[in-house]
């Protein structure tokens, strides 16, 4: 699993802190773990969607999403994001 903090050079990074994505070799088995986590995120945190049909809000000093994650699948990406620290911390201890 690699863990990346999100800045001006990735999609989100004024409404997700982090992003996480498959670092295994093989597309098949990419597609598999990622399917599992998205699961995994969908039963723990509730539903999302697709990063860039994601609600977002006014907030200080950027905008806000409705949900704690969501993912991207868009261009071969296969990308979870999340909102805050705890999000993130949840997720590594059931998959990191």
């Amino acid at each position: 699993m690699k863990v990346i903090k999100l800045d001006r050079r990735y999609n989100g990074h004024n409404i997700f802190k982090y992003v996480i994505e498959p670092n295994v070799i093989g597309k098949d088995d990419r597609i598999n773990e990622f399917k599992q986590w998205r699961e995994w995120c969908w039963e723990v945190f509730g539903p999302s969607s697709e990063l860039g049909f994601v609600q977002i809000r006014p907030a200080t000093p950027y905008m806000e999403s409705t949900r704690v994650w969501c993912w991207d699948t868009e261009f071969d990406n296969l990308r979870l994001y999340f909102k805050d620290d705890a999000t993130l911390s949840a997720v590594m201890l059931q998959w990191g």
